[in-house]
């Protein structure tokens, strides 16, 4: 629950390039 509401947000807050960075980061952190 807790990584996609995580990814979610990230991807919501990175409307660019940030998303795919993000959603990435976010995965390999977790």
């Amino acid at each position: 629950m807790f990584q996609r509401s995580i990814a979610l947000n990230l991807k919501n807050a990175g409307n660019g390039n940030t998303s795919k960075t993000g959603s990435v980061n976010i995965q390999i952190r977790l």
